[in-house]
């Protein structure tokens, strides 16, 4: 049986990378047969190889080839898709590959919140300066059926020799979705998701302004969406030349929080049209 395996790193892109924060997920796929993720040791935040068995399996169907990078990062947008608090990205940020082997800290205090599956650590080293360092960890189940699932709609996407205006606009929102889930800072998550909102909710029909955070209200079934918000900070970050739209930009907390509202919206929009396309 054949394998191929590529290193990958959990993350969250939203989150303000400071050298006393790490944040990463320990991931286990359920149902599965082919895909499997094994943390290597020694790295803060985790860092995993994924391994692929008998990846011919998980190709396109038909004689479409594609290369083994541009089918794992199909891969991981299938898997980002389902994960809820992380995202597993192929690059590793600059703050992400550190080799830690040090002590066990002389304090270490943990708590755990299992309500809603997430582990926080927080502990003290005592040295030459005393500072406090906090892991955010989160655990995560992906289900291989649904990998499987999505990643064959996927491949019929980007695959699509003669492709429609509506699979034209859910390829750039894949694609938007892809590149931003992975970003190293808040802005670029956020522009990139929003894109992927707008080419996943507009890719039957344009709608702009209300008409757009009507509809998207609608596809998403989240009438208290704030998309007015999110559309307005968009359009500030993308056009923020003038004085007068400077003092209106939206701020590291502003964006932050619009990405937690967005990113389960932009997932819920993809697979939807996904689905629909596959029908």
């Amino acid at each position: 049986m054949m394998s191929i395996s590529k290193r990958v790193y959990t993350g969250d892109p939203a989150r303000p990378s400071k050298h006393d924060f790490t944040s990463g997920a320990k991931i286990k796929v359920v149902k599965q047969r082919h895909i499997f993720f094994e943390e290597v040791d020694g790295y803060e935040p985790p860092v995993l190889d994924m391994t692929i068995r008998d990846p011919d399996l998980l190709m396109p169907k038909g004689s479409k080839v594609i290369d083994y990078n541009e089918f794992f990062e199909r891969v991981l947008t299938s898997c980002n898709l389902y994960l809820k608090n992380t995202r597993l990205s192929a690059v590793a940020a600059d703050t992400q590959m550190v080799k830690t082997n040090l002590d066990p800290p002389e304090e270490d205090v943990n708590v755990k919140r299992t309500h809603d599956n997430v582990d926080i650590s927080v502990y003290t080293k005592m040295g030459v300066i005393l500072y406090p360092s906090i892991s955010f960890y989160c655990n995560e189940d992906l289900d291989e059926e649904q990998i499987r699932t999505t990643l064959n709609a996927i491949h019929s996407v980007y695959d699509d020799e003669n492709p429609s205006v509506k699979i034209n606009n859910l390829k750039g929102s894949l694609k938007a979705y892809s590149h931003g889930i992975v970003s190293h800072h808040k802005e670029g998550v956020f522009k990139s998701l929003f894109v992927a909102l707008e080419k996943a909710v507009n890719f039957d029909k344009d709608a702009g302004g209300k008409g757009f955070d009507a509809k998207t209200r609608t596809l998403v079934s989240d009438q208290s969406l704030p998309i007015d918000d999110i559309r307005k900070a968009y359009n500030r970050l993308k056009h923020h030349t003038s004085k007068k739209k400077m003092a209106s930009y939206p701020g590291d907390m502003t964006i932050f929080n619009h990405i937690q509202l967005l990113r389960p919206a932009v997932v819920k929009a993809i697979l939807l049209r996904l689905k629909e396309v596959a029908n």
